[in-house]
């Protein structure tokens, strides 16, 4: 008998049963929530699969770093960069006075933002491009922690994933629902403030941290940013989400927040709405290992 290799949530499941439920129940939480937190992405499949075909965590691989590099300086036309496991702030620390263009990561690929002139610029992947935990440092000279390289591989991907034909479309429709969000919470008699160059939309409330709660009632999730809550497009954009579900969202934000929607009925259209696009295929409960004849 020669045994198929499985591979993805069907390897975890066939080895780690107890590990495999947890994922598996995190998976179906999220696949029934709607994210709209600035820190939430959709990991592309490939940058999970370029991660995952390094399984050894040993040092960086200099042309996978250079790869990740060139992908880097193509797509922000930058005349350096450094990628480091660092953190964004870590990684100013280092360098001095930086720019943070987490925010406005997008808005650059797209053409809305400009990268600040002789300075340097620090961006989290994970939150602005949709790809593993790591930092760039755009024109950095500084000295930073080094990336693994299943972590270099997934950013490369991202990298490539992000800086692409298909990755700058992907770029302006985060960008667009972002706007049709802000326009919509507006119609409604919201106050809103936003930029053009940020992949979400700040609504004015009283208490930001009391309408995160509130909207985590219904499985919406959103986070305070100082006196207003953030409502970032980024995850539900690839999801697959459009126009007309930013105009849902903002009825169902608005007829929550201002108490004239009842729970079971906001729970469920948030349900609807976040079953119509599915996240990724997991397999639903542990499996043995499938085996072929030789």
């Amino acid at each position: 008998m020669m045994r198929v290799p499985v591979t993805g949530t069907e390897l975890l499941a066939s080895q780690d049963a107890e590990l495999h439920g947890l994922v598996h129940a995190e998976w179906e939480r999220a696949e029934r929530s709607i994210a709209l937190t600035t820190r939430a992405s959709v990991l592309e499949s490939s940058v999970g699969a370029a991660m995952g075909a390094l399984t050894y965590v040993g040092p960086s691989s200099d042309r996978i770093e250079q790869l990740a590099k060139d992908r880097a300086l193509r797509g922000f036309r930058a005349d350096r960069v450094v990628i480091t496991s660092a953190t964004p702030a870590e990684a100013a620390a280092r360098e001095g006075t930086v720019t943070d263009i987490s925010d406005t990561a997008l808005g650059v690929l797209t053409g809305n933002a400009e990268l600040p002139e002789n300075a340097t610029a620090v961006l989290a992947m994970d939150s602005a491009l949709g790809g593993p935990r790591a930092t760039l440092v755009l024109g950095g000279h500084a000295e930073h922690p080094a990336v693994p390289a299943p972590v270099l591989a997934g950013v490369a991907r991202a990298l490539d994933a992000a800086t692409g034909e298909h990755g700058i479309a992907g770029a302006r429709a985060v960008l667009d629902n972002a706007a049709h969000l802000d326009e919509q919470l507006r119609a409604l008699g919201r106050d809103c403030v936003r930029s053009c160059a940020v992949p979400f939309t700040d609504l004015v409330t009283e208490d930001a941290e009391a309408g995160a709660r509130k909207l985590a009632e219904v499985n919406i999730l959103a986070e305070p940013a100082g006196t207003h809550l953030r409502l970032g497009t980024a995850a539900v954009t690839r999801r697959g989400f459009g126009p007309g579900e930013m105009c849902q969202l903002a009825a169902l934000i608005h007829a929550w927040l201002g108490g004239s929607g009842a729970l079971f009925t906001t729970g469920a259209e948030v349900l609807r709405l976040a079953r119509q696009f599915p996240l990724f295929p997991i397999i639903p409960s542990p499996v043995t290992p499938r085996s072929v004849p030789a």
